[in-house]
């Protein structure tokens, strides 16, 4: 936090100009880590030299420098070690501490519907039933929340696919795709990872996309056509908000699909107890 420290410290003895950039970086702390120094002096109403001089006369190597710090800060803030440090202070803080995770991820789904327009729901829809193929990307937990909405969404379409990272055959799996096709990600990093990397060379192709993240300022929000703004505070990241979501989503599909899909459900289903018959058959 320290610089941002030396700018509230210092604020009086700036120029009109530097006040304006300062009060800027203070107002969008979380957006600004993200921003060139172009679109700061666009934002600020100032130009791209002030925002370069304002970083060296706050005593930085010039802008790159100051960028960096505030993703320091950033990091700091929301990162996992900061999410542990915090939860765990709560925990201790509660008499009945059992319930601590319960109460949390309650709030997580609670705020989640809150930042969420109704109308984004129906957009993710409309975006889903004219996708002719859908790919989902996901690493680490936000892996499990995409894989479930994967197999959700085959339940009735029968064209999504895992976009997981390996030899780059996921890459490979979207170099023909193009607009009329649609990837989905998940992803609770501030900084570039294999998630942000192939929803940017998804929109090389001209695919649509759908982003989930806690956060608007992250890299991966900026290559969303739709972007999911969801609450994951926990001792780690919770994803209980992101899961409510995507059942939002599914029941939603349901409702329209109902009569076109349900010979897809039910073939499925008998699928499945065709092969809970032979397993019985087998075990006697």
């Amino acid at each position: 936090m320290e610089i941002l420290e030396r700018i509230t410290g210092n604020f009086a003895t700036f120029s009109k100009g530097r006040k304006k950039i300062a009060q800027f970086i203070l107002d969008h702390k979380d957006e600004v880590p993200f921003l060139s120094a172009a679109e700061i002096a666009e934002k600020s109403g100032t130009s791209e030299s002030a925002v370069v001089r304002f970083a060296m006369h706050i005593g930085l190597d010039g802008y790159k420098s100051l960028q960096s710090a505030l993703k320091d800060v950033l990091r700091e803030r929301v990162g996992v070690a900061a999410r542990f440090k915090h939860s765990m202070e709560a925990i201790e803080k509660r008499e009945s501490k059992y319930l601590q995770a319960y109460r949390q991820d309650l709030e997580n789904i609670h705020e989640t519907f809150h930042l969420i327009r109704e109308e984004m729901f129906d957009q993710a829809v409309d975006m889903i039933l004219n996708a002719r193929r859908i790919g989902l990307a996901g690493i680490r937990g936000a892996a499990g929340s995409m894989t479930i909405f994967k197999v959700l969404l085959n339940q009735f379409f029968g064209n999504a696919v895992s976009l997981t990272p390996g030899i780059l055959d996921a890459y490979d799996t979207i170099k023909n795709w193009d607009e009329q096709d649609l990837v989905i990600a998940s992803s609770f990093f501030l900084d570039r990872s294999y998630t942000d990397s192939i929803m940017e060379y998804a929109k090389t192709r001209g695919c649509r996309t759908i982003v989930f993240t806690d956060s608007l300022a992250s890299s991966l929000a900026r290559h969303g056509d739709l972007v999911f703004e969801l609450r994951a505070e926990g001792v780690f990241i919770s994803f209980t908000a992101e899961i409510v979501v995507i059942n939002t989503i599914i029941t939603l599909l349901a409702n329209c699909t109902k009569d076109s899909q349900r010979g897809n459900i039910m073939e499925t289903e008998k699928i499945l107890n065709d092969i809970l018959t032979l397993r019985m058959k087998g075990s006697q």
